[in-house]
C-alpha cells in the first residue's frame, strides 16, 4: 500500500482541553495534514489508525510553562531535539506559555508508530497546526528489523542476491522470506545511486526502506550487506569517487551497523562475522571491492570484449594493502565453513566486464592467501552481472573454488557471457542464491543453489565439505 495524503478540518475526534490553556479540536479551528506511509496495515483500518493518532496528539501536551518563551523541545522516541525559535504572531500576548510536547513510541499487535516530527505555531490561547508531517511504518507480522546480532547458533540457510532497482518492485524478496533463511546477504548494487549528491543518495536509500517487501525481508530476517558500483556512488567507480567517505556512513546506517562495530573503526566497508556453536564455526567475510581498487584498464582495441582487459600492472591493488593484510588474519581463524562475499565475480571466465580477472595477479593473490592460511571450506559469493550462475575455479595445491552469482534482484541482461567454468545452466531470470549447510552430518554437505523469481532451483550443486580442504584433507577441529 502506497502512502497517502490526508488532510482534516475541524476533527472532532479531538477533544479539547482546558479552555484557559487550549483548545484543541473544532472552536480551535483546527488544521492539519497528515501524510501517512503505510507499509502494511494488517488489520487496522484507516479510523484504527486515526484514532491512534488523536491519541497520541491528545497525550502530547505535557504541560505549559516558562512565558515568553517563542520555542520549543520535542522528544523522540527518547531523544532530545530543539527547534528552531518561532516568530511570534503579530498581536501575541507577552504572556504567551511554552508548550512542552512529547510523542508516544507506539508498539501494537502489528504495528509501531516510528516517526512523529512536527511543527506548530502558537497563537493566543489556541494551538494552530501550520504543519503536521507524521509517517507510519507498519511492518507486517514482525515488531523489529532484525539484525546481525539476532542470529543465533550458526546460520545452515543463507540467502543471498544484488543489484535491485530501488525504485521497481522486488518481489522476489518475497520468496525470500517463504524460503526462510537463516540470514540475507546483500551483494551490491543495493539500490541505483550514481551521484555525488548525498541528499541524492539518502532519497534512494529511502525509497528502498520504504518497499513493502524489503521491510517485509528485514523484520523477518537477518541482514549483512556490502556494496558495488552504484550504490558506492558511480557507475564502475573505484577509490577515484570523491564522495566515497559520505556514502560509506550513509550505507553504515542504511544496514543498521552498531556505532560500536570494528566496521565503523576503518575506512570502507569491510568487515567479518563469525558464528560458533558446539564444535562447529562459519565465517563470513565481507568485502569492499570499490574503496580501495585502482582505475580498470580500458579497452582501445576490438581484441579484446566489452569494456575492460585484463591489466598486468603489478603496482594496481582491488582490496587495498590494510584490507589484504585484514583478510590474511581472518583466514587464519578457525572456521569450517568460509564464505567471502564479493560484490564482482571472482571463480567466472574472463568476459571484458567488471571482475577479479581484470587485475588478474590480485587474482593470483588471492588464491596464494586463501592456500598460505591453510583456509579451508572458502565458496565465493558475488552479483553484478544481472545474470546467475555457478562458477567452479579448478587451482593446483588448493581445492575446487566455487563462486555461486546470484543477480538480480529485479534486474536482467539481453546478453549472457560464455563461462568456461560455469557448472550448470545460466539463470537469466530475477533470481537469488542460496547455501545450505547440513551441519548434523559428520562431513557436513554444502548445497549451492539459485532460485528464479518464479520460486523454481533452476541450478544446484552438492559438496561434502571434506572436498574444500587443502589435499582433500578434512578441517582441524581443535
Amino acid at each position: 500500500m502506497t502512502g497517502k495524503e490526508i488532510t482534516c478540518k475541524d476533527l472532532d475526534l479531538l477533544a479539547h482541553l482546558d479552555a484557559e490553556e487550549f483548545r484543541i479540536g473544532a472552536l480551535s479551528g483546527l488544521e492539519f495534514a497528515m501524510h501517512l506511509e503505510v507499509f502494511d496495515f494488517g488489520d487496522k483500518g484507516l479510523t484504527e489508525v486515526l484514532l491512534l493518532v488523536t491519541f497520541t496528539l491528545l497525550t502530547a501536551v505535557e504541560d505549559i510553562r516558562e512565558p515568553n518563551q517563542r520555542s520549543f523541545s520535542v522528544v523522540r522516541i527518547g531523544l532530545a531535539y530543539e527547534l528552531p525559535t518561532l516568530p511570534k504572531p503579530a498581536k501575541a500576548s507577552q504572556s504567551q506559555p511554552r508548550p512542552r510536547f512529547r510523542t508516544l513510541a507506539f508498539n501494537r499487535d502489528r504495528g509501531r508508530l516510528m516517526w512523529l516530527p512536527f511543527a506548530m505555531m502558537i497563537s493566543h490561547h489556541y494551538l494552530s497546526f501550520a504543519f503536521f508531517s507524521l509517517t507510519l511504518a507498519f511492518i507486517g507480522q514482525a515488531q523489529d528489523i532484525k539484525l546481525s546480532t539476532d542470529i543465533k547458533g550458526v546460520p545452515s540457510r543463507i540467502a543471498f542476491g544484488s543489484c535491485a532497482d530501488h525504485e521497481q518492485p522486488q518481489p522476489i524478496l518475497r520468496d525470500v522470506v517463504a524460503r526462510q533463511p537463516d540470514v540475507f546477504i546483500y551483494l551490491g548494487d543495493n539500490i541505483y545511486g550514481d551521484t555525488e549528491d548525498m541528499e541524492v543518495l539518502k532519497g534512494k536509500y529511502s525509497q528502498l526502506g520504504s518497499k513493502p517487501e524489503f521491510q517485509a525481508l528485514r523484520a523477518a530476517v537477518p541482514t549483512l550487506a556490502i556494496w558495488d558500483d552504484h550504490d558506492y556512488g558511480a557507475n564502475d567507480a573505484g577509490k577515484e569517487y570523491p564522495k566515497k567517505q559520505d556514502s560509506r556512513g550513509i550505507f553504515l546506517d542504511f544496514w543498521k551497523v552498531p556505532v560500536e562495530s570494528a566496521r565503523r573503526s576503518h575506512p570502507g566497508i569491510y568487515h567479518s562475522h563469525l558464528f560458533q556453536e558446539d564444535n562447529r564455526t562459519l565465517q563470513v567475510i565481507l568485502l569492499d571491492t570499490r574503496t580501495f581498487r585502482d582505475p580498470l584498464a580500458h579497452n582501445t582495441v576490438s581484441s579484446w570484449k566489452n569494456d575492460y582487459h585484463p591489466d598486468t600492472n603489478p603496482d594496481k591493488t582491488l582490496l587495498g594493502q590494510a584490507q589484504w593484510t585484514w583478510l590474511a588474519e581472518e583466514l587464519r581463524k578457525p572456521a569450517d565453513v568460509r564464505i567471502i562475499a564479493s560484490s564482482i565475480q571472482f571463480g567466472h571466465q574472463y568476459n571484458g566486464w567488471e571482475s577479479w580477472t581484470n587485475l588478474p595477479h590480485e587474482l593470483l593473490k588471492m588464491i596464494s592467501t586463501i592456500r598460505n592460511a591453510k583456509a579451508h571450506g572458502v565458496v565465493f559469493i558475488s552479483g553484478d552481472v544481472h545474470w546467475g550462475e555457478i562458477s567452479v575455479l579448478d587451482v593446483e595445491d588448493l581445492y575446487p573454488l566455487h563462486d555461486v552469482t546470484s543477480s538480480g534482484i529485479n534486474k536482467d541482461w539481453d546478453d549472457v557471457e560464455p563461462n568456461q567454468n560455469r557448472h550448470g545452466p545460466v539463470v537469466r531470470e530475477f533470481n537469488f542464491g542460496m547455501i545450505e549447510i547440513d551441519w548434523g552430518d559428520e562431513d557436513p554437505v554444502i548445497a549451492l543453489s539459485i532460485t528464479d523469481v518464479n520460486g523454481k532451483i533452476r541450478v544446484t550443486k552438492r559438496l561434502p565439505l571434506s572436498s574444500l580442504a587443502i589435499g582433500n584433507k578434512p578441517p582441524d577441529r581443535d
